[in-house]
């Protein structure tokens, strides 16, 4: 079982670094990655997802092995909209479902299924490991090309006319808010591996909770809509 998954991670792996030199943009990378990890998923679902000998704590650690790394490779670099990283939680939270054997109509929460997989939501993964990489840029030597990159300005020019895409230092302040890390000081704690790594993980279990609270209110509002429509065909 081993060696089979390996061989699908190598395969899958050289395909998505192949692909990652002539993709067009982010959106078209993304339906590339969800595709062969949903690919993926189905070649091991009688091996494990179906086996009834491994816990389901042995089936998310092959999930986060073999898919995760398919589906989030690179993701370091992502300047990712809302709405593309809600669509890669919802694949994430589809397979967590699958491997725990829950059912849409078990009525389980999304905070259920994370808590019964021991597993985060894919926001706090994405922010997590693009703030361990800016920190990593941060102690790395001013020579280095990734830094000068990162911290570079250009001399001249201007954006084109219209609403400006997002940026990946859009996206960085954005994490860094969402982690309670200060975005005009954060250089000076990234210089501390060790400070930057503890506030990255404190920061990661507040997102986990404000993501809680997400779907609480989500539920509060999906309920009182519900409330409301059968409040509406009773009076008529």
């Amino acid at each position: 079982m081993a060696v089979i998954a390996i061989s699908i991670i190598l395969k899958q792996m050289l395909a998505l670094c192949l692909w990652s030199f002539i993709k067009p943009s982010l959106e078209t990378e993304l339906n590339q990655r969800i595709g062969k990890a949903a690919s993926t998923f189905g070649n091991l679902q009688v091996r494990v997802w179906s086996n009834k000998k491994l816990k389901i704590h042995t089936k998310v650690q092959i999930y986060e092995a073999c898919l995760l790394s398919i589906l989030l490779y690179g993701c370091e670099s992502w300047p990712t909209y809302s709405r593309q990283e809600r669509r890669l939680n919802a694949f994430h939270l589809r397979c967590l479902r699958k491997i725990s054997g829950v059912s849409w109509e078990d009525k389980v929460s999304d905070v259920r299924v994370l808590e019964l997989s021991h597993s985060s939501n894919l926001w706090t993964v994405i922010r997590r490991r693009r703030l361990r990489w800016i920190g990593h840029l941060r102690r790395m030597d001013d020579s280095r090309i990734p830094k000068s990159i990162l911290f570079g300005e250009l001399a001249a020019g201007k954006r084109s006319v219209g609403h400006p895409l997002l940026r990946y230092k859009d996206s960085i302040k954005r994490d860094l808010k969402d982690f309670g890390i200060t975005p005009n000081t954060w250089e000076l704690l990234a210089d501390d591996r060790a400070s930057w790594r503890s506030s990255i993980k404190a920061g990661a279990a507040r997102s986990a909770l404000n993501f809680h609270d997400l779907r609480w209110r989500q539920h509060l509002a999906r309920r009182r809509r519900i409330n409301l429509a059968e409040d509406r065909i009773i009076t008529q």
